[in-house]
């Protein structure tokens, strides 16, 4: 499932909405009535289906693969858009007969045979009648085991990442990579204007159903598709431009007005133009985890998506304390039975924004989201590029638009066969972090792709544990407040409190503090030592300063028992005065100017100090007891003291 919205599998609608839980038809039935319909396609009697288009004339193109074309007259031939996957085949393989089933698979959708050109500065589809493509054969029988491996995954990530020409085509292409008698890595690449994720499982069932037919002499057992990606283009056009855009692109003007950037915590700050360099990660999660979030779901009528959108949104408030968290969600858009055995670029993105504010509890966040998920389905139709463009976000080559981490779930629990299909690293990232949540019978896959100009390796794994651990403590309590749920895990927890707080350092042989800081003076003179309002001191500056005012002190008696009143606004003339008092041997008393004149006076008569170091303007009217002296009127005469350290 893709965001609650598809299935790898290509089971008929009805057939799953039969299957689905009483929350889940119950969910169904709340979006199909924010859509205006009392009844499931599936049930209707009169399904509004797509026809197909009229024959001639320029075909134009989706608006997802409007956008596509867009970028790539930016960047043309970059393989950043390119989806591929591999497929490991553990029989001996007839060539023939999988290339037949290849080539049958082309010649049942227009898709993979159309090519994109400008007529009059528009895109237009371009459609050949019959498209032949010779399969890539790869034979790496000659190299030990581990060594073609090796090589073989290094030639799918070269396949990858090889450009297509979106005028010349083909816009797919087959390589089979032979390592063994009964050992075949077959990779399948198609340029994204022309296919997704759902495509890729599409492809992958025709050809299993198409090979074996073809292996015994049999003819094609598929029966022909009632209309083509063409027909779905030219229709989305005429159904949105007749009142659905508007309609919806009002929602969503709504929904995300004063939309808030989320100011992740990176590794680095981003730069001016982006290369999309990328990584993943992924991370396992056990059964028992997958059980009792399912089981929260159950509980409160949401789905596994929503309590793991939940789960990561609470997680990205607490990462940056922001309350406005948005998470971008691609949908599979197949909600129309004739759409799901297509091949094609049907693929659209959802903003979901959750307010997070008021530290809700689990449970209070998930009935957000929840309501968020709904209102984001129900509107789902128009395309993100028409969101962009009327939110007119700041465009920029350094951040993607409206959002910067996307979630996305799929179920693969009822496709075993689709257990040795595994897509191809690429080494890109799309936005800052997307996440992939794996269903199997084995318990949940996190899968993240994030930007290695942004983040290291150790954060992400950080963020993804830290994300299990808070679904974890969620699933033991709903309702407990988001604050409150954990994140840290158990080792963590003891290295922040136990093992960052072994601070116990042994003193120092000589604890005076003026001794240290002549030592530190002796070490770095040039380093700073003090910074007030502007005006700073160096240490051996300090150091300097210090001795002179301890000789001054000195030659006006002051020693061993003797105190010194200091009565001074803060600044380095402030530090200057203790550290020389300490210097002359005597002890200071420090007296706060601010002090009500009665009280000093008597602190002054309590402590009978020596002498009283102050400044002109303070300590008027204060009956001192002692000699008084103005450090600032007496500057000459102190400075005239020796630089040296005064006798001890």
């Amino acid at each position: 499932m893709m965001s609650d919205q598809s299935n790898l599998h290509t089971k008929s609608l009805g057939e799953r909405i039969v299957g689905l839980s009483p929350e889940k038809r119950r969910i169904l039935e709340q979006v199909l009535r924010k859509r205006g319909m009392t009844q499931s396609p599936a049930a209707s009697r009169e399904p509004l289906r797509i026809p197909p288009r009229k024959p001639g004339g320029a075909v134009p193109l989706s608006y997802a693969q409007q956008r596509l074309w867009f970028l790539d007259q930016v960047a043309p031939g970059s393989p950043f858009y390119n989806v591929a996957n591999a497929i490991r085949l553990s029989f001996p393989v007839s060539v023939e007969a999988l290339e037949r089933s290849y080539n049958e698979t082309v010649r049942r959708h227009e898709a993979l045979r159309t090519t994109f050109h400008s007529i009059d500065g528009k895109p237009v589809q371009v459609i050949a009648d019959s498209l032949h493509v010779t399969m890539d054969v790869r034979d790496l029988r000659g190299l030990p085991r581990g060594e073609g491996e090796a090589e073989a995954m290094r030639i799918a990530a070269e396949e990858a990442c090889r450009p297509f020409d979106l005028a010349r085509g083909p816009l797919v292409r087959t390589t089979l990579i032979q390592m063994g008698a009964a050992d075949y890595l077959l990779v399948l690449t198609m340029h994204h204007i022309v296919s997704d994720g759902w495509s890729m499982g599409v492809f992958g069932k025709e050809i299993r159903a198409l090979y074996p037919a073809f292996c015994a002499g049999l003819p094609s057992p598929l029966p022909e598709l009632p209309i083509q990606y063409a027909d779905f283009a030219v229709w989305q056009r005429e159904y949105l431009e007749g009142g659905v855009l508007k309609e919806q692109l009002a929602h969503w003007t709504k929904r995300l007005a004063n939309l808030s950037v989320l100011e992740l915590p990176l590794d680095r700050p981003r730069e001016v133009m982006q290369s999309f360099a990328g990584a993943r990660q992924s991370m396992a999660m056990p059964p028992e985890l997958l059980a009792s979030l399912k089981n929260l779901a159950r509980q409160h009528g949401a789905t596994l998506f929503m309590v793991l959108l939940a789960g990561l949104q609470a997680v990205l408030h607490r990462y940056t304390g922001q309350t406005d968290i948005v998470v971008g969600s691609p949908v599979a858009n197949r909600n129309r039975p004739e759409l799901e055995p297509l091949i094609g670029f049907f693929v659209n993105s959802v903003v979901l924004r959750t307010d997070v504010s008021g530290d809700p509890t689990f449970v209070e966040l998930l009935r957000r989201v929840k309501e968020t998920a709904l209102e984001a389905y129900a509107n789902q139709d128009v395309p993100f590029e028409k969101i962009v463009d009327v939110m007119e976000p700041e465009r920029n080559m350094w951040r993607h638009p409206l959002y910067q981490v996307s979630l996305q779930y799929f179920s693969y629990a009822e496709s075993p066969a689709d257990n040795s299909r595994f897509e191809i690293e690429k080494g890109t990232a799309a936005i800052d972090i997307s996440i992939d949540v794996l269903e199997s019978p084995d318990g949940l896959t996190i899968r993240t792709d994030y930007s290695t100009e942004l983040f290291d390796a150790p954060t992400i794994s950080r963020m993804i544990t830290h994300l299990e651990t808070l679904l974890r403590s969620a699933a033991t309590d709903p309702h407990v407040r988001v604050s409150e749920l954990a994140l840290l895990t158990q080792d963590e927890r003891h290295r922040l409190v136990v093992e960052w707080n072994q601070t116990k350092a042994p003193p120092p042989a000589d604890e005076r503090l003026q001794a240290l800081i002549e030592a530190q003076a002796d070490r770095t003179p040039g380093a700073v030592a003090v910074v007030s309002r502007g005006e700073s001191l160096t240490y051996s500056k300090l150091d300097e300063r210090c001795n002179r005012l301890a000789h001054y002190l000195r030659a006006k008696g002051v020693g061993p028992e003797s105190l010194v009143a200091v009565a001074m606004e803060r600044s380095p003339d402030l530090i200057v005065a203790l550290l020389a008092v300490l210097k002359a041997g005597g002890a200071f008393v420090p007296l706060d100017p601010d002090y009500l004149k009665e009280r000093l006076s008597s602190m002054l008569r309590d402590s009978r100090p020596l002498l009283v170091l102050t400044t002109a303007k303070l300590l008027k009217g204060v009956e001192l007891g002692a000699e008084r002296i103005d450090v600032d009127v007496e500057a000459e005469s102190i400075a005239r003291g020796r630089p040296g350290h005064a006798p001890r």
